[in-house]
């Protein structure tokens, strides 16, 4: 294995700023790879970055607005998530859910999707280190074809 460092872009959408940018830093303090994080804070903003950026990995929160006038939707992650899906350009990005919501709560928001990962932790050393456990599982299958 090489030791060059990748280049990581990932998306957090968060409509929360002081999460959006704990995370940031987290992210982009990581050893051995370089992430270029980016900051969305409404459901059509995640949306049009992704288009725009084509990130790595979206980390999406569940409830957010819709957009800068709307009140929290606490479906508004899952219907980001099925606009991704139905598009071309971004249905092969990476997408995590992150939550304060109970787990029973967000299985019910997203029995009529096929999404797989959240990221429901209170303890924010468990979060990045899965977060980076799933980078750097990406970064070694991409080297491997």
């Amino acid at each position: 294995m090489n030791n060059i460092a990748t280049t990581y872009k990932i998306l957090v959408a968060d409509d929360e700023p002081h999460v959006a940018a704990e995370l940031k830093f987290s992210l982009e303090n990581t050893e051995h790879v370089q992430h270029r994080v980016l900051n969305a804070f409404t459901g059509e903003d995640a949306f049009k970055k992704a288009l725009q950026e084509r990130p790595d990995l979206i980390i999406l929160d569940m409830m957010m607005p819709k957009n800068v006038l709307s009140d929290i939707d606490p479906r508004q992650g899952v219907e980001v998530y099925k606009k991704l899906q139905e598009n071309p350009d971004t249905k092969k990005i990476d997408t995590i859910f992150s939550s304060a919501f109970r787990i029973n709560n967000i299985e019910d928001e997203t029995s009529d999707t096929n999404i797989q990962q959240f990221i429901k932790f209170h303890d924010d050393e468990k979060k990045y280190a899965y977060i980076n456990q799933l980078i750097q599982n990406r970064i070694l299958s991409q080297r491997q074809i």
